[in-house]
């Protein structure tokens, strides 16, 4: 019964340590806006045609800005490209919060 436990521990220690190595910080690849929810706390959700997101959270297109002094220009950045068609990039921190949804950081248009 203790080597079952033991081995029980190791595998979970094990996918822990999988789950952290999946998670990166980095820019994501290019792509178009899709929608962008802001809401009235200050908060920032917004779901970009990304095709690579070097974050590993759950909801691979969908990233959150918590409020802050950067979220209205990170917010402006993202309708002007919206408005635009243009391609953005997100600066992913390698976190992502309650819904799976990955944390950025900054945004640039192409």
């Amino acid at each position: 019964m203790k080597h079952i436990k033991l081995k029980i521990t190791a595998f979970l220690l094990g996918l822990v340590l999988v789950m952290q190595l999946n998670a990166a910080e980095g820019f994501t690849s290019a792509g178009k806006v899709v929608e962008v929810y802001p809401t009235v706390n200050g908060e920032l959700y917004v779901e970009v045609a990304a095709t690579s997101n070097p974050s590993g959270c759950t909801h691979a297109s969908w990233f959150t800005a918590a409020s802050g002094a950067g979220t209205s220009r990170v917010l402006s950045v993202l309708l002007t490209a919206k408005t635009l068609d243009k391609d953005v990039q997100l600066y992913v921190t390698g976190t992502c919060d309650q819904w799976g949804y990955s944390n950025i950081s900054s945004v640039r248009m192409k």
